[in-house]
């Protein structure tokens, strides 16, 4: 009987709970249709239009300037946008938008407004959406795409690749150097920044650091298979070759070449890279964090002591 009358109590308890938070919370946020939450515009019609013939193999950027396009909208109609709009964001690649790209982290709802930066080229920024009547400061480079009311939108012609052999390294080991070499910084396509390295021998050093004919033959890139955490490159290397990749540098982040693991390398102060040996190569970049392994095996660990103790309990 006591058991009966603190079942029917507990019911009645949460019954009024409910009840309460109905009444005060009906309208805060009212139930629609997910299409009126975050609908597809025009403009975004055409950038999906646009990207629908892109191949699997070539991921690309986006960046939205001002409110059209604020900081993470871009996650929930799936393109990657260079801004970050998250107190957990990488510091080191936030610094580097703040110091070449002028990009203002302490706005919350932060604004791209440097449209000459070649910083963009690297980030693999292919696409910018931009407010209406919006002017981009180089046609030749900027095609636009749609004019409309609720925007614009530009192809950007010198956008690099996720992944990209440069021809030129250059090694500064001290700080405040370093900086200035990144905030002066304009030819990605061709030069990578370094502010450490470790060689695996003498002749990475040589073919890294000395310099050579300008007619020498470079190394060439291919993305083989292409995804958020895994990418496979094909590389064709004449001889030690430094990848360049804007994928900011995070733990977690592992390069293996025709099979066996090498230590990537920091380039351009935040992003990641590495070094490819003489001939053709098939190198594999994938995210398996230990943190995640981590929490996966405490999570099994925590399945199989629950269950444990159901099974004695029984």
């Amino acid at each position: 009987e006591g058991a009966r009358r603190s079942n029917v109590s507990g019911l009645a308890l949460m019954i009024a709970v409910i009840a309460e938070l109905w009444l005060v919370g009906r309208g805060w946020n009212p139930v629609v249709p997910t299409r009126w939450m975050y609908p597809e515009t025009p403009m975004l019609a055409k950038l999906r239009e646009v990207t629908a013939t892109q191949a699997k193999n070539e991921p690309f950027r986006i960046v939205g300037a001002g409110p059209v396009f604020f900081p993470n909208t871009s996650a929930l109609y799936g393109y990657e946008d260079i801004r970050a709009h998250d107190p957990m964001a990488n510091g080191r690649y936030l610094g580097v938008l703040r110091v070449v790209g002028n990009y203002d982290t302490s706005d919350y709802f932060a604004k791209w407004n440097d449209f000459n930066t070649r910083l963009l080229d690297f980030l693999n920024v292919k696409y910018v959406l931009t407010p209406p009547k919006a002017e981009l400061p180089d046609p030749a480079r900027y095609e636009m795409l749609y004019d409309g009311r609720d925007g614009r939108l530009f192809a950007n012609r010198d956008a690099l690749p996720r992944f990209f052999a440069v021809r030129n390294v250059i090694l500064e080991f001290r700080d405040e150097h370093f900086a200035q070499l990144l905030r002066s910084h304009t030819d990605y396509a061709h030069t990578a920044l370094l502010e450490q390295l470790a060689v695996e021998n003498d002749q990475m050093r040589l073919d890294f650091l000395a310099p050579r004919a300008p007619d020498a033959p470079e190394a060439r890139t291919e993305i083989i298979e292409a995804s958020p955490t895994s990418y496979r490159i094909h590389v064709v290397a004449p001889r030690y070759s430094l990848v360049a990749s804007s994928i900011p540098w995070w733990p977690g982040w592992k390069v293996s070449r025709n099979g066996a693991r090498i230590d990537p390398i920091r380039v351009n102060g935040a992003f990641l890279g590495f070094a490819v040996p003489q001939g053709e190569l098939d190198v594999k970049v994938w995210y398996d964090p230990w943190s995640f392994r981590l929490g996966s095996i405490l999570a099994a660990l925590t399945v199989l002591a629950l269950v444990g103790i159901g099974i004695r309990k029984g």
